[in-house]
Parts: C-alpha cells; sequence; structure tokens
C-alpha cells in the first residue's frame, strides 16, 4: 500500500510478522493508516527481536538492524516486487537483506536503504551502508543463506550482488555462516528453473 505520492505506506518488516509468529501483533497494526499513525505508533515498543542484530542491544529497542536495498534491478524495486523468476543471477547470488549499525531505522518505518544513495563499501557508514558491531558484516541472501561480506570486496561487487540481473561476472563472498540463534532454519527455496 503505497500514499499518494507514491511512498510506502508500511515497512515490510510489518507485513511478514505472520510470518515470523508475531501474527498477533500484525492483527493489531492498522494497515488503514500510515505507520506512524497514533494507532500504530503504539506498537513500536513492541519490535520483535528478530529485528534486532543478535547479540547487541540497541539503545533503544524499537531501532531495526536490517534494512533492504531498494532500487532499480534490486530485490525492492519502487512499487512493486520481485519474485524469483525476475533473478537471472541466481538467489544465491542477490542480497535480500542487510545489517546497518547506525540507520536508526524504526522497525516499522518503511524506510531503507537505496542503492543509488548508500555507501556501497561494508563498514565504512554505519549509518548508510552495509554496517555491523562485528566485522566484516552480514547479509541474508534470496536463498536465506547468510554471508560474512569479504573485507576486500568492492563497491562495485557489492552493487552487483545487490542487483537482480547485473551479469558482471562472479564477486566473491565468504563461505555461508551459521545463523546463531535457537530456532528453526529458513525454507531454501529452489532457483527457478
Amino acid at each position: 500500500m503505497y500514499a499518494k505520492d507514491g511512498t510506502p505506506m508500511h515497512s515490510w518488516r510489518v507485513l511478514i510478522l505472520p510470518f515470523i509468529n508475531e501474527g498477533e501483533l500484525y492483527d493489531r497494526y492498522n494497515f488503514e493508516e500510515p505507520w506512524d499513525s497514533v494507532a500504530n505508533r503504539r506498537l513500536i515498543s513492541e519490535c520483535p527481536n528478530v529485528f534486532h542484530m543478535h547479540d547487541e542491544q540497541n539503545e533503544q529497542d524499537e531501532i531495526t538492524n536490517y534494512l533492504a536495498v531498494t532500487g532499480e534491478d534490486t530485490l525492492w524495486p519502487p512499487q512493486g516486487t520481485a519474485g524469483y523468476d525476475s533473478i537471472p543471477d541466481g538467489s544465491g547470488r542477490t542480497i535480500l537483506i542487510v545489517e546497518n549499525r547506525q540507520g536508526g531505522v524504526i522497525w516499522s518505518e518503511p524506510r531503507d536503504l537505496h542503492i543509488n544513495t548508500m555507501t556501497l563499501t561494508p563498514g565504512t557508514d554505519p549509518v548508510n551502508g552495509i554496517s555491523s558491531w562485528k566485522n566484516p558484516p552480514a547479509v541474508v541472501f534470496a536463498d536465506g543463506s547468510l554471508h560474512r561480506l569479504d573485507a576486500s570486496i568492492t563497491a562495485s561487487d557489492v552493487r552487483a550482488l545487490l542487483q537482480r540481473s547485473d551479469a558482471q561476472g562472479d564477486p566473491q563472498i565468504a563461505p555461508q555462516m551459521e545463523d546463531g540463534r535457537d530456532r528453526p532454519a529458513a525454507p531454501i527455496l529452489p532457483d527457478p528453473e
């Protein structure tokens, strides 16, 4: 759902609540009103733990550490969606979610990073880039795998990994890492054939 000016009214983090065992919180959210309405602001203090960086505590519990990267040819295009059939690079080579250390994004706020305005060199801009308390920062790929970005990765390789169809070789990423949380593993979806 979008406002008249084309901006999203609700965060993807709110939309996935039923899928992360937060159906009761989802049911209390008012989708007829924007995220920062009086009714929806009452829910900000109930940020699910899954939206916080593991083993770290924010000064403000309503701030999330997980952002999407939006923009043309990303998995988060403007006013649309990107399905598995729109990822010619493959779901294991396309970034879905990134860590962000100090962006100050409220978990229910429909604000993320934009590929054309963010810093693409990981760890150099904790506010407007991919950053973490742990270095190097981690990202989640569209196949559900979790990887740390190698410290030597270039900005052009990060851009290529954020795009669904960059056709620019094979950027190097670190091996898959364990999630570290005590919860069931996410299902791995196959690439489209």
